[in-house]
């Protein structure tokens, strides 16, 4: 089982049907290729949970790489904790399959299995440091092929030179898993094998187009960057006709993305901004000093000072800039995220700072709801938000159990343009400080589907798919196998 992370089938197929990705494209031709619905639609960073549990983000509690915690009142990185989840290639070793599992994203520190595991190396999303199973591996891979790659993504708007630099990272970064997967095969005959390649993620959010960047280029220096993406698709393409030379016999290959890329749509940076208008408050004029003058700081200044630390550092910093003193908290919490908008309600009973009765809970749901949507963009005068899901009509009721939103704001679906602000006629106008850009810099953002390519036995490409999820593909590796798969899966095997 092979990731290209959040790589976009529109590409995929694009460069597959001219063939610059001619290991893919062999794979799709003689093979199953089909589009993957996903959790992303209101969850961008709930995928790759989904995808190791089975299980969608109302039922395994994680959504993203940092969440909001109740007993804390602080958003934090998930940890077992708090979010106790096991992979199921975890719960296939136990059950007597050899695994090989090399980097996967959301992935806590690795544990005694039956094979080897590489977690935290370079994914984006990781839950914990870098670590080995056996530990051995460490001292043997980094001998070998030296440490990976530092991906740290610049913020906001960079330069053509950083951005450049990035690319060759990425380069390289493949290269790196490339090589340790090689090395993982020589030396465990594993009956399961998963790697991710990681660099499909940021390069789709940093090489989208051309909207982020600070310089202006020559007509070969645009060809450059706009060839930036499809060289780090090439290279992941290279790696796997390498990985399955070196594979040979394999009974199944899976090639997949568990979501897309496309131009950035988040509009989370003025969540708070809204939040503030609908309820009548202004929560940087009312917040404490100490969070008034860490917000003086500017978010160019913090991000430059934290891709200079250790990434120890840069996780605690993160978080000290995401959360607040538990007395700025109000009864409506503005969750800030990568895509979509999350709002939590600092509900009594359930929050350690619980200040909203039960009795308000659907009053500030409507109240919230009605708002967003008056919300319009003063160019097009169309409404900003696509649409709302509330956790009460997920769970049918008031979830005092779960980690998930209260309220998951989707954005509407089209590329910020140059305004500078949205008005409401009830409630006002909220600025947008950085007209066609957003404040992180990344010209693409997450698309809802993914892709899979099966090769192997029993498959050709008159097999077709319907409705096929990230949520069937654990179901369908235990089959498989021939086992019976989790109850709390909730998938089905594809075939």
């Amino acid at each position: 089982m092979i990731a290209w992370d959040s790589a976009e089938h529109t590409l995929i197929e694009k460069w597959t049907n001219d063939r610059s990705l001619p290991n893919l494209n062999k794979l799709k031709k003689r093979g199953i290729y089909e589009t993957l619905g996903s959790t992303a639609e209101w969850f961008a960073g709930s995928v790759w949970p989904a995808f190791s549990t089975g299980m969608p983000p109302e039922k395994n509690n994680v959504y993203n790489h940092i969440q909001w915690n109740p007993q804390e009142m602080k958003t934090l990185k998930p940890s077992p904790d708090w979010l106790p989840v096991k992979p199921f290639w975890r719960d296939l070793s136990t059950r007597g399959i050899k695994i090989c599992v090399v980097d996967l994203p959301f992935t806590y520190e690795t544990e005694p299995v039956n094979g080897a595991e590489l977690a935290g190396i370079s994914t984006l999303e990781n839950l914990a440091g870098p670590s080995y199973y056996p530990g051995t591996l460490k001292s043997v891979i980094t001998s070998k092929f030296g440490k990976p790659p530092s991906l740290i993504e610049p913020y906001g708007c960079v330069s053509y030179k950083a951005l450049t630099e990035l690319r060759d990272k990425l380069l390289k970064t493949v290269e790196h898993i490339e090589n340790v997967t090689l090395e993982l095969i020589k030396r465990v005959e594993a009956d399961l094998i998963i790697v991710n390649f990681p660099s499909t993620h940021l390069g789709g959010h940093r090489f989208w187009n051309r909207s982020c960047m600070k310089d202006t280029l020559s007509d070969i220096e645009k060809h450059e960057f706009e060839n930036s993406l499809k060289l780090i698709y090439a290279r992941c393409d290279e790696a796997l006709g390498k990985i399955q030379s070196a594979i040979k016999n394999y009974s199944h290959l899976f090639v997949f993305s568990l979501h897309g890329m496309g131009p950035n749509t988040n509009r989370s940076q003025i969540l708070e901004g809204m939040v503030d208008k609908v309820l009548g408050r202004d929560s940087q004029k009312n917040s404490g000093i100490l969070l008034q003058i860490r917000n003086s700081i500017p978010l160019t200044f913090r991000n430059k000072v934290k891709a200079m630390m250790p990434p120890n550092i840069q996780d605690f910093l993160t978080l000290f800039w995401r959360n607040k003193p538990l007395s700025d908290y109000g009864e409506i919490i503005p969750i800030e995220m990568d895509l979509q908008g999350f709002i939590r309600f600092n509900l009594k009973n359930r929050e350690k700072g619980g200040i909203l009765n039960e009795s308000e809970y659907d009053d500030y749901c409507l109240k919230i709801t009605e708002g967003f949507y008056g919300f319009k963009n003063i160019e097009t005068d169309n409404s900003i938000v696509q649409d709302i899901l509330l956790a009460k009509d997920i769970y049918g009721e008031i979830p005092y159990d779960s980690y998930i939103p209260d309220i998951i704001v989707k954005w509407v679906q089209t590329p910020i343009d140059n305004t500078n602000k949205f008005v409401s006629e009830k409630f006002g106008e909220v600025q947008w400080t950085t007209p066609g850009i957003t404040v992180d810099g990344r010209s693409g953002n997450h698309m809802p589907e993914g892709f899979m390519i099966v090769d192997g036995k029993g498959i050709d490409n008159s097999i077709k798919l319907s409705n096929a999820h990230i949520l069937d593909i654990a179901p369908t590796i235990y089959k498989l196998f021939d086992l019976q798969k989790p109850a709390n899966m909730t998938g089905r095997p594809l075939f």
